[in-house]
C-alpha cells in the first residue's frame, strides 16, 4: 500500500501516480516527472530493497528545466534467497535557486513473494513418449529422472555409436585436425548433454523459483568452463602441435624457443577469460580485477627486471645468432665452450677442459665479447715460435720445421692454409722463427701444438741445431 506525500512538490506531484510492470524476472516501477516551473530543479532517488532483491533503476540524480520531463524507472528482480518484506522509494526536490527548500516525497510499498512455479510444459521427452506411445509419467520425481537419464543415454549413444562412425570418417581425411577435435570434444559432449538435461528436468518438480534460478546458474557455469576447457584443448593439442611441427622444418632457433613461452601464454590467458566471464556471469565488476592485473603486472615488471633483462637477451641472441647450438665459443674469461642451448632465460654451455656444464644468463652473454671458433669454419690458425742459436744454419731450420708441420695429419696443407714459417725477431741469445698452420679443427689446437713441439725437439737434437737458452756470464776481477 503506497502512502501519501510527506510534503508537496509542483514537480514530484501525486506519488501514487505511476505505471507498474511484472513478470517472471521481477516487477518494475515507473515514474513521469513534469517542470512547470520557470526554475531549474535536480530531482535525488533514494531506495530500500527487501532481502534477497536486485535492483535496477534509472539514473538516482537528474536536472529537470523548464517544460522538461522524465520517467525514472526502478526493477526489482528476486535472488535465489529472495524475502517478502518492504521497500521504500524517496524523491528529494531541490531548487537551483534555493538549495535549502527541499521537497521529497516517499512511496513505500510490501512484496508478498511466492516463488513456486506451479504450472510447466512438457519436457522434450515426455511429449515424445506421449505422443509416439501414450505413456504418460504422473509423477513427478519419475518424470524428473527419467527425462534426466534419457539426455545421459543421448550422450552415451553419441559417445558409443556415432563417435567410432565419425573417427573412421576422419581417418580418410588428409589432415589429422579433424581426429583431434573429435578427441577433444567426445567428454564435454557427454558432460553438456547430461548437464542440459538435468537443467531442463528439473522444472517438473516445481521447484522454488530461487533453485531454479541456482540450476540455470550453475549450468551457464557448466557451458563456460566446457567452454574453456575446449578453447584450451584446441591450443594446446592442435594450434600448439602444428606449430612445433612447423618449427621443427625450420632452420631458426627462435620458433623452437618461443614455442613453450606462447604455450604458457596462451594457457594463462585462457584461464583469465574463463575466470573472468564467469565472475561477470556472477554479477562481478571486473574492471577492478583487470585494473588490479595491470598493475601486479607493473609490480612483477618492476621486481623481475632481471629476469625480463634476460629474456630480451635471449630473444636477442635468437635473432642475431652470433652463435648456435653445437659451436665453440671462447668466453672473455679464456674458457672454451661448446654451446649446448640457448634459452630464453639462460645459455648452457659445456666447458670442454673441465667437463662440467656453465649456466650463464641471457643478459651477462650479451655484454660481453664472444669468440665464435666455429665461423666461419672449424680451421683454426697457430701460431707459436721457436728459438734457436746464432750458430744454427736458417735454412736448415726453416726447412725442418716447415717438414715437421708438413707431416701432421690434423694440418691442412693445401692452399692459402698451407703452414709458412718466418723469422721474426733476433733476440738477446737466439733467433726467433715463427710458424704459422691451420688446423682441421680448433679443439685440436693443443694437441698439434704440443705433437710438433716434440717432433721438432727430436729433429733438432738429431741435426744439431740448438735450442737456446738465455746464458748469463760472470767476470770476476780481483782487486
Amino acid at each position: 500500500m503506497a502512502l501519501p506525500l510527506v510534503q508537496a512538490s509542483p514537480i514530484i506531484g501525486d506519488i501514487d501516480n505511476y505505471s507498474k510492470t511484472s513478470g517472471g524476472e521481477g516487477v518494475q516501477f515507473t515514474w513521469t516527472f513534469y517542470n512547470p516551473d520557470n526554475r531549474t530543479y535536480r530531482i535525488e532517488v533514494n531506495y530500500t530493497i527487501p532481502q534477497g532483491w536486485s535492483l535496477e533503476a534509472s539514473d538516482a540524480s537528474f536536472d529537470l528545466e523548464n517544460g522538461d520531463s522524465y520517467s525514472f524507472y526502478l526493477k526489482l528482480k528476486p535472488g535465489s534467497d529472495a524475502k517478502n518484506g518492504d521497500f521504500s522509494v524517496t524523491f528529494r526536490e531541490i531548487p537551483y535557486n534555493n538549495p535549502t527548500n527541499v521537497s521529497k516525497a516517499t512511496y513505500r510499498g510490501h512484496i508478498d513473494y511466492n516463488p513456486h512455479i506451479e504450472i510447466r510444459s512438457l519436457t522434450f521427452f515426455e511429449e515424445v513418449l506421449k505422443d509416439n506411445f501414450g505413456i504418460e509419467i504422473k509423477d513427478k520425481t519419475t518424470a524428473f529422472f527419467v527425462n534426466f537419464l534419457l539426455w545421459v543415454g543421448v550422450g552415451l549413444l553419441l559417445l558409443f555409436v556415432m563417435d567410432p562412425i565419425l573417427k573412421k570418417a576422419a581417418k580418410k581425411t588428409e589432415t589429422e585436425i579433424d581426429d583431434m577435435l573429435l578427441e577433444i570434444i567426445r567428454g564435454p559432449v557427454l558432460i553438456f548433454l547430461a548437464a542440459y538435461g538435468f537443467a531442463s528436468s528439473i522444472y517438473i518438480l516445481s521447484p522454488s523459483l530461487g533453485m531454479v534460478l541456482l540450476v540455470e546458474k550453475t549450468y551457464d557455469i557448466i557451458i563456460i568452463i566446457l567452454a574453456g576447457w575446449i578453447a584450451y584443448k584446441v591450443f594446446r593439442d592442435i594450434v600448439i602441435h602444428q606449430i612445433k611441427k612447423y618449427a621443427g622444418r625450420t632452420n631458426t632457433e627462435l620458433d623452437d624457443a618461443l614455442v613453450p613461452l606462447t604455450e604458457k601464454l596462451g594457457i594463462i590467458v585462457i584461464f583469465f577469460f574463463v575466470l573472468t566471464a564467469i565472475l561477470g556471469y556472477l554479477g562481478v565488476d571486473v574492471t577492478m580485477l583487470v585494473a588490479g592485473m595491470g598493475v601486479l603486472g607493473l609490480i612483477i615488471a618492476f621486481a623481475a627486471q632481471d629476469t625480463l633483462s634476460n629474456f630480451f637477451s635471449g630473444i636477442h641472441l635468437l635473432l642475431d645468432r652470433p652463435f648456435k647450438e653445437g659451436d665453440i665459443i671462447k668466453l672473455e674469461s679464456g674458457e672454451y665452450c661448446e654451446v649446448r642451448h640457448v634459452g630464453m632465460r639462460s645459455t648452457k654451455l659445456y666447458n670442454t677442459f673441465d667437463h662440467d656444464m656453465i649456466i650463464v644468463p641471457n643478459n651477462q652473454i650479451a655484454g660481453q665479447k664472444i669468440v665464435n671458433i666455429s665461423t666461419p669454419d672449424a680451421n683454426f690458425k697457430v701460431r707459436f715460435p721457436m728459438d734457436v742459436s746464432y750458430d744454427s744454419d736458417v735454412d736448415e731450420v726453416k726447412k725442418t720445421i716447415l717438414e715437421v708441420a708438413m707431416n701432421h695429419p690434423n694440418v691442412i696443407k693445401e692452399g692459402d692454409k698451407a703452414p709458412f714459417v718466418r723469422l721474426v725477431d733476433f733476440l738477446d741469445s737466439n733467433i726467433r722463427f715463427q710458424l704459422y698452420l691451420w688446423v682441421d679443427d680448433a679443439m685440436n689446437q693443443w694437441k698439434v701444438e704440443s705433437e710438433i713441439k716434440e717432433e721438432l725437439f727430436k729433429r733438432f737434437n738429431q741435426k744439431g741445431i740448438e735450442i737456446s737458452y738465455p746464458i748469463n756470464i760472470v767476470h770476476l776481477e780481483k782487486d
